[in-house]
């Protein structure tokens, strides 16, 4: 492995092992309207959020407009995929919940 791919994974794991630290305490989660809107179109509840978060593969996809990493977590759900996109703000120590999505019905 390269030392880019390497510093990429490691990136990533840090993400991922901040994200199941924040998500102990719920009250560090925050839904954007689009995401609460889609969750009561997809039958997403937030348990299979949190679980997502907490249990989920988690990947980086970018950083957002801010500069605050973009995650993608997801997990299986009754034999389907469920992805859980958030932005980790490490300022203030947030999980800001944009979207939610079956991976299948994308």
């Amino acid at each position: 492995m390269d030392g880019k791919r390497i510093s990429q994974r490691l990136l990533q794991e840090q993400y991922a092992s901040r994200v199941r630290d924040l998500c102990q305490n719920t009250s560090n989660i925050v839904l954007t309207e689009h995401a609460e809107d889609r969750m009561w179109e997809r039958h997403i509840n937030f348990d299979l959020v949190l679980k997502a978060l907490r249990n989920g593969q988690i990947t980086y996809q970018k950083l957002d407009k801010n500069g605050n990493p973009e995650l993608q977590a997801s997990i299986f759900v009754r034999s389907r995929s469920m992805s859980v996109i958030c932005a980790l703000v490490q300022h203030n120590g947030r999980i800001i919940v944009i979207t939610t999505m079956w991976d299948d019905t994308q």
